[in-house]
């Protein structure tokens, strides 16, 4: 009798160590893109300045390249400071409040930044979609600008995604403590 009450809470344990994993693995995984894509713009920002003012030669595409680069370091680097709860929080008003009270008020919390996420997430495929539409390309390398915009939907995607099992880890450490 106890085996059977016992196995859907083996089974919910194990569900939850899967997901944790997947989230470790996702994380390293963007933290690697990250550190690769900020080693590339520091390179071409110094081979930049080497060139302008030591050879007094320039790259017309050496000025756009570390911008868009730094605008999918900032999406990535978000989704990797969202799971980790690194972003700004207001703590004052929070720690003043009862354990259990904090505890439903961070599920209350992470429930409205994943509206918030879809939000912006279909307003970064909007963009996707314009940029597509329109034939955007980028003044000094000549891409497609959509590329660029991708960066706000994969970023909020993975926040979203990063949201999901910091909400599934709240609920499952509430209900372990019961």
């Amino acid at each position: 009798m106890f085996k059977a009450l016992y196995k859907p809470y083996k089974q919910k344990t194990r569900i939850f160590e899967k997901l944790i994993s997947i989230a470790t693995f996702v994380d390293n995984l963007i933290l690697k893109v990250v550190l690769f894509l900020f080693v590339s713009q520091f390179a071409i920002v110094i081979i930049q300045v080497i060139f302008r003012y030591v050879l007094h030669q320039s790259f017309h595409w050496a000025e756009e390249m570390p911008r868009y680069l730094l605008v999918y370091i900032t999406f990535l680097g978000g989704s990797v400071a969202f799971y980790h709860n690194e972003l700004v929080v207001l703590e004052f008003f929070i720690k003043r409040l009862d354990i259990s009270l904090r505890k439903y008020l961070s599920i209350t919390t992470l429930i409205m930044i994943q509206v918030f996420l879809f939000w912006v997430t279909r307003a970064g495929f909007n963009f996707v979609i314009f940029a597509l539409k329109n034939r955007q390309i980028s003044p000094a390398m000549r891409i497609p600008m959509y590329y660029v915009y991708l960066s706000i939907p994969i970023g909020f995607l993975l926040m979203i995604f990063f949201g999901c099992v910091n909400l599934v880890s709240h609920i499952y450490s509430i209900s372990k403590s019961k």
